[in-house]
């Protein structure tokens, strides 16, 4: 009796150990850098590009117009220094400081950049930050993750 109750108990402690290897095993992390932004507007494109500096390869991007108005089309352009290396880019936008939701942005290769277009709503602010998420992948599958803050107007 006490020789099936131990051979029971094994059979159930190997169980539940090959389940909880299966299931509770943390996966091998991705290779990602990340970069976020130093100040606390951030991006504005009336000056200049945002640009961030990953190894050796350096982002930038531009928006356009170069006010960034609520409820109007905008135009984002993603350029890199590794560009011809680049197989995807994602991203979405979401409020800093208040929810507003994601916002999904849908970039597509054009002459050698990625280009996006999108609107953002109005808030009860005067302004408002928004912090844009992008996820750059290679075709190695390496991907680098970059964060730039944009400051949107009524």
């Amino acid at each position: 009796m006490t020789r099936r109750f131990i051979f029971a108990l094994g059979v159930v402690l190997c169980v539940v150990a090959i389940w909880l290897f299966v299931f509770y095993l943390p996966s091998p992390p991705l290779k990602v850098t990340s970069t976020t932004l130093q100040s606390a507007v951030g991006c504005d494109f009336s000056e200049d590009q945002c640009v961030r500096n990953i190894g050796d390869t350096v982002y930038r991007l531009t928006g356009t117009p170069s006010v960034f108005k609520v409820e109007t089309p905008m135009t984002f352009t993603l350029q890199s220094t590794a560009l011809s290396a680049l197989s995807s880019v994602e991203g979405h936008l979401e409020g800093r400081d208040m929810y507003m939701g994601k916002i999904p942005l849908f970039f597509t290769y054009q002459n050698g950049k990625f280009v996006a277009q999108t609107m953002v709503g109005a808030c009860t602010e005067s302004s408002m930050i928004w912090t844009m998420h992008l996820v750059v992948e290679q075709p190695n599958g390496s991907v680098e993750q970059l964060t730039f803050d944009l400051q949107s107007f009524n």
